[in-house]
């Protein structure tokens, strides 16, 4: 595999960030449009407010701190994204990640947790939980390949979901 990396958020990954989104939108993936919605308006105060978060600053009530990282390859090119939050959120977990559609099924899913794992030890996680939905056989793979260990499924919104803890 190339070599591949976690980066900051940074301004000068816009282009690259920008065509990232835009693959969804091409794709017809109107949920990660919607997380990245802040990109397409404001791309210095989406980065700024993704790095605030990380820090705690400025964060809605009830949310807890949450780091950014990018999966960036050589060519500078942002293949996917992942966010670390700094305590456990009962649905959503401590993790959650996606790689844009055109770069799946090149083990960049797998790598991209690989990566974001030590981080998470590092600010203090002794467990993370990560959710997926029931019907995302390639997300449980990821999680299962990264010592992931299923606890439980619930519904939310009429959709079935599992949960998985990976011991750090």
């Amino acid at each position: 595999m190339e070599n591949i990396r976690l980066e900051i958020p940074s301004i000068k990954y816009e282009k690259s960030f920008l065509e990232y989104i835009n693959d969804y939108k091409i794709s017809g993936d109107k949920e990660y449009m919607y997380v990245y919605r802040d990109a397409y308006k404001d791309f210095k105060q989406y980065v700024s407010k993704l790095n605030n978060n990380a820090k705690g600053i400025d964060l809605p009530e009830g949310y807890v701190p949450c780091s950014s990282f990018w999966l960036v390859n050589d060519k500078e090119q942002v293949l996917g994204s992942i966010r670390i939050r700094h305590g456990n959120i009962p649905f959503d977990g401590n993790i959650g990640y996606d790689i844009a559609p055109k770069y799946r099924g090149n083990g960049y899913g797998n790598k991209i947790l690989e990566l974001a794992l030590p981080y998470a030890k590092e600010i203090g996680l002794d467990k993370v939980v990560l959710n997926c939905a029931k019907a995302n056989i390639r997300s449980e793979k990821v999680i299962l390949n990264n010592n992931g260990i299923f606890f439980k499924s619930h519904e939310k919104d009429g959709n079935l979901y599992n949960q998985f803890e990976i011991k750090l």
